[in-house]
């Protein structure tokens, strides 16, 4: 009996100073590898999903220019949208449905 229809998946991307980096942690990448074998057992829908700390939405104009500097002129949000893209476009290959919010 397949119990599970939707798995989310919530991700920390943050690696040392960088609030979004490309190369996620052990444990990240674990927490992955676990949803997506729990998708594939029950032929559920993955979402991947990333939340900014709270604090990052009340950044004076200067802060939020010097992070994205940081993150190669792109906004935090972006790249982090891309970094979710890239893990839901390898579950689609592994034959998964998956998307991004």
């Amino acid at each position: 009996m397949k119990r599970f229809k939707n798995i989310l998946v919530g991700l920390d991307l943050a690696q040392g100073n960088l609030l979004v980096s490309d190369d996620l942690s052990p444990t990240t990448r674990e927490a992955v590898a676990r949803a997506l074998w729990l998708a594939k057992t029950n032929s559920a829908q993955v979402t991947f999903v990333y939340v900014l700390p709270s604090w990052t939405t009340n950044l004076d104009a200067e802060t939020q220019m010097l992070l994205q500097e940081f993150h190669d002129h792109r906004t935090v949000e972006d790249h982090a949208s891309e970094v979710l893209e890239t893990l839901a476009e390898e579950a689609r290959q592994d034959g998964l449905t998956a998307q991004v919010t």
